[in-house]
């Protein structure tokens, strides 16, 4: 039987070397080829502009994206928690590529890793809130217009709450129904309308409406003006939520002097 283990062990330490000569992993955002064996899809280049955009500080508090803690959004004051900024039109940039991957789907790796970086971040909500029980809190997300979804196959809000549920263990539970024919893209919308058409875009579930003394982590990847987010977190609030915080990949990020309220 020893004999047996170890002979499928090297086959099976073959078959992923032989992998690796016929398909090369390669940067998810640029399409280099990876130098060395690493859970990391980004090579040498993109994990620099990677980490230099986390260093990228909110032009409000001065603080990195991720430790910044000064955003809120919506009418119920809701805290929004990012991991990391998004500069419009910089095409160069790994978070970017990053985030349209997470959007569009057909690259689990671009998720499995946002999912892993944002882990870390939910796992500091938590730790800043001592006073809540790790079990009360459950996680839940702002679904995809129908459109959207069909378009793309994929709703990359949905797709990054599960992974986050499997990486903390904190339940997953879908809250929002997408109302039908409320596929309006928000980023052609200016922040009014953005407000009007989340309210008119959701509902809640009839298991969103058993969650009274809970805490809910909303995830989304992008945050622009926080006009969903805020919206959904005010539907959780009225439904009898204790409290709701914002989670997300990313928030846009404007240069000083450009309006930054969301």
């Amino acid at each position: 039987m020893a004999d047996m283990n170890r002979f499928w062990k090297q086959m099976t330490g073959l078959g992923a070397k032989l992998r690796t000569l016929l398909f090369p992993r390669r940067c998810i955002c640029c399409a280099a080829l990876l130098d060395a064996p690493t859970s990391v899809p980004l090579c040498s280049a993109c994990q620099q502009k990677y980490l230099e955009a986390r260093r990228v500080c909110c032009p409000d508090c001065r603080s990195p994206i991720a430790v910044c803690r000064c955003r809120r959004i919506g009418a119920g004051n809701v805290p929004l928690y990012s991991l990391l900024p998004y500069r419009p039109g910089r095409t160069d940039d790994p978070v970017n590529r990053l985030l349209y991957l997470c959007k569009n789907g057909g690259e689990a790796s671009a998720e499995d890793f946002l999912a892993e970086q944002l882990a870390a971040l939910c796992e500091c909500v938590i730790a800043e809130h001592p006073d809540i029980a790790r079990d009360a809190w459950i996680l839940t997300y702002p679904p995809r217009s129908a459109e959207k979804k069909r378009q793309t196959g994929h709703d990359q809000a949905e797709a990054l709450m599960n992974r986050l549920s499997r990486l903390t263990g904190l339940s997953g539970i879908p809250c929002f129904v997408r109302e039908p024919g409320t596929g309006a893209v928000q980023k052609m919308l200016n922040p009014d309308a953005r407000a009007e058409n989340a309210r008119s875009s959701y509902r809640l579930t009839p298991a969103a409406k058993t969650l009274d003394g809970r805490y809910v982590m909303l995830i989304d990847d992008i945050a622009t003006t926080g006009a969903t987010l805020g919206t959904c977190a005010s539907m959780l609030l009225d439904a009898g939520v204790q409290g709701v915080i914002a989670l997300t990949a990313a928030k846009t990020v404007h240069a000083p002097g450009h309006d930054t309220q969301i």
